[in-house]
C-alpha cells in the first residue's frame, strides 16, 4: 500500500478481491489517504449491487440487517444486527474511555466485556430515576442476547426468526447510555 501511494498516486488502483480480511486490512489502513473502497456482490434476484464503504457505522449495519430481512435471509441479518451491537459498544467504548479489561490479543476482548464495561460506566453516579430507566433499556438488549446478539449465535441448530431480528434491530437502535 505504502508503494501504492509513493509511487501511483497520480493513477487510479483498482484492487480486487475475495478475501475479506486484506480487504479490511486494506481498508483500514488507506482510510486516510482519500481511497474509497466498494463492496460489490449479487443481491436479490441475482442483481449485481455495489455500494460505496464508508466509514462503518451502526447504521450501516442496520441498513445492511433490514436490507437481508428484506429479501428473506434472516440469518444474515441478524450477523449484521450482532454487529450493529458491536460497533456500538466498540464506539461508546472509545469515545467515553470505558476501561475494558485489556489483552495483547484483540481478537480475546469479547463483546461480553465491552457491554459489562459499559454499562458498569453507563450506571455509575445515576440517581435511582435515571437509572431505573437506563436499566430498562439494558433489559430489552439483555433479551436479544442470547437468541440474535451472541457471537455464537449463528451456529446454532435453532433457527433465527425475523420477528427475533426485527426486535434486536430496535432495541440497537435505541440503546443509550445515558
Amino acid at each position: 500500500m505504502d508503494l501504492l501511494a509513493q509511487y501511483f498516486a497520480e493513477w487510479q488502483v483498482i484492487l480486487l478481491t475475495y478475501d475479506k480480511v486484506w480487504y479490511e486490512m486494506v481498508r483500514q489502513t488507506s482510510a486516510h489517504t482519500g481511497w474509497r473502497a466498494y463492496e460489490l456482490y449479487v443481491g436479490a434476484n441475482s442483481a449485481p449491487v455495489h455500494r460505496l464503504q464508508g466509514d462503518q457505522s451502526e447504521v450501516f449495519f442496520i441498513d445492511r440487517a433490514r436490507e437481508h430481512l428484506a429479501n428473506g435471509d434472516v440469518p444474515a441479518a441478524g450477523n449484521y444486527a450482532r454487529s450493529a451491537f458491536e460497533w456500538k459498544l466498540k464506539k461508546h467504548c472509545e469515545e467515553r474511555h470505558v476501561p475494558v479489561r485489556y489483552f495483547r490479543d484483540p481478537a480475546k476482548v469479547t463483546v461480553e466485556s465491552l457491554w459489562q464495561a459499559a454499562k458498569h460506566k453507563a450506571l455509575e453516579n445515576l440517581g435511582p430515576a435515571n437509572k431505573q430507566a437506563l436499566e430498562a433499556v439494558f433489559a430489552r438488549i439483555h433479551m436479544f442476547q442470547s437468541i440474535i446478539l451472541n457471537p455464537l449465535s449463528h451456529a446454532t441448530t435453532t433457527p433465527v426468526e425475523r420477528v427475533e431480528v426485527e426486535g434486536a434491530i430496535a432495541a440497537i437502535e435505541s440503546l443509550r447510555f445515558s
